[in-house]
């Protein structure tokens, strides 16, 4: 007997075909399953997996459901260990005092973005006597560098710094660490907003005595389109990864518009000196740490007020050569951080397979599956991190993700050159 909350799906469909009944009967199913609550999902995907007369025609798409199952089956452990993680609070003791911060943020033709910025930097609340702000024009040619000498003149503890970049933003990083002061250094970009407790939540993770670097999520924000709302979805599933491999011990990556770390640990490292060739240069520098001393990476859960927002790229071209810079910097990363990344693109191909076998009402059904489930996960991480307007992207990403992660793959393979904001620089 089936429990009363699954049975929508008690029906069966005769052979798998688009005839007209079984469409009537999909129109039905789609109606109640749209409805379904995020506690049913466990039994009404266990249910999908065992009804043969839904799924498993035929052998050759046994193998098909399996995969399909195991992607879902994946995400479900995903929701389940957020739920889990979310009513844990981590192992941790507080500093006996406030150590003194320096927030360090290069910048790059950001004018546009500015008064945001200095608007969140003075909300901060952290000390100012204990807070050192560090601002380093790279050679910016919008008047950025005449807003930050304005903010600087008006703020005791900021510094305006003319960077000597000649080789990316890496070394015009080395070069703010070497001006700073503080025991514990923040990162964030130019086009960012980061939250008034920013500092607290960061330092508060270091009363783990092990932990040297702490990753923080970050969400785009700030455009009303249909393209920003999907880059939106992008960050936030990239953050929610972020946040929970690390925090199961197994960091993929950090963000470098969102970190902090150590000042012994970034010298124990090597510092930013020995990412300047990289154009991912905060997750080089979070290999660094890992391998080369006995730190610890941590990353802060997803929680409301721990997200940085980021301003999304204007149109599809910059975006592109953003995600190709990841891309390109990706080659060095671990066999599973690749092998995630590409479980994320299997789905649609998938979908089209099961179609092109003979079994079109199967792959239909599949995909709408499919797409409840990322609906319903998306819409717990924004209700989580409290972050409107997002949701009605989250029907389209797969698309969007499976068709610039596609495009992307040459310039894995083969690119040598990065392109990114009027800068090219040469891959190793």
């Amino acid at each position: 007997m089936l429990p009363p909350d699954c049975c929508i799906l008690s029906f069966y469909i005769k052979n798998d075909a688009l005839s007209a009944d079984n469409i009537k009967n999909c129109a039905v199913i789609w109606q109640q399953f749209s409805a379904i609550r995020t506690d049913q999902l466990f039994k009404i995907f266990t249910l999908i997996s065992a009804n043969q007369s839904i799924y498993l025609c035929t052998m050759p798409l046994l193998i098909c459901n399996i995969i399909l199952c195991s992607f879902w089956t994946a995400y479900l452990l995903v929701w389940l260990i957020l739920r889990l993680r979310s009513t844990v609070h981590d192992n941790v003791e507080c500093l006996d005092n406030q150590p003194t911060v320096s927030i360090l943020i290069p910048i790059h033709n950001e004018g546009q973005h500015l008064s945001q910025l200095f608007k969140s930097l003075d909300r901060l609340l952290y000390p100012q006597a204990l807070t050192q702000i560090l601002l380093a024009d790279d050679a910016s040619t919008d008047g950025s560098d005449i807003q930050i000498q304005n903010f600087c003149n008006l703020r005791p503890n900021a510094d305006y710094i003319l960077s000597k970049n000649i080789n990316g933003k890496a070394v015009t990083l080395s070069y703010l660490t070497e001006q700073a002061t503080g025991e514990i250094l923040f990162f964030t970009d130019g086009d960012c907003v980061v939250p008034a407790n920013w500092i607290t939540d960061h330092v508060d993770y270091y009363g783990h005595s092990k932990i040297g670097l702490v990753g923080g999520l970050v969400v785009a924000q700030g455009g009303h389109s249909l393209f920003s709302k999907l880059q939106a979805v992008d960050w936030l599933r990239f953050s929610a990864a972020g946040s929970i491999w690390a925090r199961l011990g197994a960091p993929l990556s950090i963000f470098g518009n969102h970190f902090s770390i150590r000042r012994e640990t970034l010298t124990a490292a090597g510092g930013f000196a020995a990412a300047a060739r990289s154009v991912t240069e905060d997750y080089m520098l979070m290999s660094q740490v890992l391998n080369k001393t006995d730190w610890t990476v941590g990353f802060l859960p997803l929680q409301p007020g721990h997200v940085v927002f980021t301003a999304p790229e204007d149109n599809g071209s910059a975006f592109f050569k953003q995600r190709k810079r990841w891309a390109v910097g990706a080659r060095g990363r671990s066999a599973c951080s690749t092998f995630l990344t590409g479980l994320n693109l299997l789905p649609i191909p998938l979908f089209l397979l099961l179609s092109f076998c003979g079994h079109p009402l199967t792959a239909l059904f599949s995909l709408l599956a499919y797409l409840i489930l990322e609906k319903t996960l998306t819409q717990y991480w924004q209700e989580r991190l409290q972050i409107d307007g997002i949701i009605t992207a989250a029907w389209l990403h797969p698309l969007f993700f499976f068709l610039y992660g596609a495009a992307l793959i040459p310039s894995y393979l083969f690119l040598r050159k990065i392109q990114w904001k009027g800068r090219t620089q040469t891959v190793r």
